[in-house]
């Protein structure tokens, strides 16, 4: 698969920020505040939780896939004027798309992101079955919008789960590039190309696992979180674990690389926490990498 399979999705801001992953399109969900459901009916997302909301805003959650569970979900919000909503009061629901019972409100937390004008919001939501759902954000002040995602079980997830063994990929260091033409286009390099995905697995160590390509991602997300995760590694003690970025191109942004292809990822950027005994712990994707203390809380998990 080359950069042409790899599509991405962009949601683009105000002057040119912009909050994402970049994602394959037809994987995704339609951005829409109505589907039909189980019954044949077509559901109002919005109307089912808050009917006399004003239903003005656009949800942008920008992950690929979300899991069943208390989960993070992180989130940008925009006006009918395309202007970035910062520093609301919101209350998170999860609809499911079938028509089955909402779960909420869930109070959000709004989080500034530097070099965003969108700025992230964070709510931790329980999302009790898998399938097409809505995760619908209503402010104080009567305004809604919706964004529709799939949820997956860990069992059914299209990618790498929480309780499934890591994929033993190799990946470029500094030392063995293994014919990547720039080993990490972050600009300065991270610190986080010392030890193979492959090497610290097979030494049984605890594994911070980042997969972005900051120079040839087209969204605002890959580059901080790339220097998030480095800054996070830097912040304390975490023992042995190894902290490892994989750039998702060998070389200016045409060919894949294998561990991406070994890993079946759609999209850009990926975090995955791996305990020492080789299982993933935890997954995250999108915006919620650019929140340091959400990147702390992966890395604590299995140090």
């Amino acid at each position: 698969m080359d950069r042409r399979s790899f599509l991405r999705i962009v949601a683009v801001l105000g002057a040119g920020s912009a909050l994402g992953a970049c994602a394959r399109s037809s994987d995704r969900q339609p951005r829409t505040a109505a589907t039909t459901s189980a019954t044949g009916t077509l559901l109002d997302a919005v109307g089912a939780v808050a009917p006399h909301a004003d239903e003005v805003l656009s949800v942008i959650s920008a992950s690929f896939e979300q899991l069943v569970g208390t989960r993070p979900f992180a989130f940008g919000i925009v006006g009918p004027d395309s202007e970035p909503v910062t520093g609301a009061d919101v209350d998170v629901w999860v609809v499911p798309a079938d028509g089955g019972e909402a779960g909420g409100p869930f109070a959000a937390t709004f989080h500034e992101v530097p070099g965003q004008s969108l700025g992230v919001y964070l709510a931790e939501v329980a999302i009790a079955a898998p399938g097409p759902t809505f995760f619908v954000a209503v402010t104080a002040d009567g305004r809604a919008g919706s964004d529709a995602v799939q949820v997956a079980t860990p069992d059914d997830s299209q990618l790498p789960a929480p309780g499934q063994p890591a994929i033993e990929s190799a990946t470029p260091t500094f030392d063995e590039p293994t014919g990547f033409e720039r080993v990490c286009t972050a600009d300065p390099p991270c610190g986080m190309h010392d030890i193979s995905l492959e090497q610290a697995l097979a030494e049984g160590r605890p594994v911070m696992l980042m997969f972005a390509t900051p120079a040839y991602c087209q969204t605002a997300v890959c580059g901080p979180s790339v220097e998030i995760l480095d800054e996070v590694r830097v912040s304390r003690d975490w023992g042995d674990t190894a902290f490892i970025h994989a750039e998702i191109y060998s070389d200016a942004g045409q060919t894949l690389a294998q561990s991406v292809t070994d890993w079946g990822l759609p999209s850009e950027p990926w975090l995955f926490a791996i305990d020492a005994d080789g299982a993933i712990a935890d997954r995250a994707d999108g915006p919620l990498l650019t929140l340091p203390d959400q990147v702390a809380i992966m890395a604590a998990k299995v140090a």
